[in-house]
């Protein structure tokens, strides 16, 4: 578990002191290192995926605003 935790560490090290608003993963290795790195920075993920492998029948897949449930501004 040392590993993964000094992986993490390193990856998200060059981020700490910067204002990062979101990490975006690749999938699949993105989704499980790009999820520990945002969370490290205390940022939110979002994970990416290739084209035509979403289990949709669109070509893309946008949200223009987002609904914020914690009732802040």
């Amino acid at each position: 578990m040392d590993v993964l935790s000094n992986l993490i560490d390193d990856l998200a090290d060059p981020f700490m002191d910067r204002d990062i608003d979101v990490v975006i993963g690749p999938e699949s290795l993105g989704f499980a290192l790009g999820c520990a790195v945002a969370y490290k920075i205390g940022a939110g993920f979002v994970p990416a995926r290739k084209g035509g492998r979403l289990p949709s029948k669109r070509k893309f897949i946008m949200r223009t605003s987002f609904v914020d449930y914690t009732g802040e501004p």
